[in-house]
């Protein structure tokens, strides 16, 4: 049996606490047993800036109002974490560390922060779709992120933008 990859990106402020390792992998268990095709490979997440936005975010995806995630290749080239692809399950933690549901990627693509438009901020949570709302937003917490590497968002910043679908819920 080919061992499992699994990477962690915690980026910025993240959870409150250290991730319960011991309550992901049970969690992971529960889900691969009642979804035999989910790959073995994974990633795990933090998702959203505080615990109410965390929630709101969860509500959304289960309801399929947000249908994306945007990442940045700077940050997860400084975090060794590999580019994100089609298929790859994502666990994502409540904002105190408890893995709360898994995604699976179904759609990765490329553009460049200057180019971010209201298609694509139509991917993303309502409240944050309109790009006087998504633009401030994302540049405050990516440059914050970005802020102890010596960078900031730039009109040239590449973004990964990860459409997905949720596989799996507690």
């Amino acid at each position: 049996k080919a061992t499992m990859a699994r990477f962690t990106t915690i980026i910025g402020e993240g959870v409150e606490k250290s991730p319960d390792l011991d309550a992901i992998n049970d969690f992971w268990e529960r889900a691969a047993s009642s979804i035999p095709l989910l790959s073995e490979d994974h990633e795990i997440r933090s998702i959203g800036i505080d615990s109410a936005s965390t929630e709101k975010i969860f509500e959304y995806i289960v309801s399929k109002e947000k249908v994306a995630t945007f990442t940045l290749p700077w940050l997860n080239d400084k975090h060794g974490v590999p580019a994100p692809v089609s298929g790859l399950p994502v666990i994502l933690l409540s904002y105190n560390g408890d893995p709360r549901m898994i995604i699976r990627i179904t759609e990765v693509f490329q553009t460049v922060f200057g180019k971010i438009d209201k298609q694509i901020t139509a991917l993303d949570g309502p409240p944050v779709r309109d790009l006087s709302i998504w633009l401030p937003m994302h540049t405050q917490y990516w440059n914050a992120a970005l802020a102890p590497y010596g960078l900031a968002c730039t009109d040239e910043m590449p973004v990964t933008v990860e459409k997905f679908e949720p596989v799996f819920t507690i």
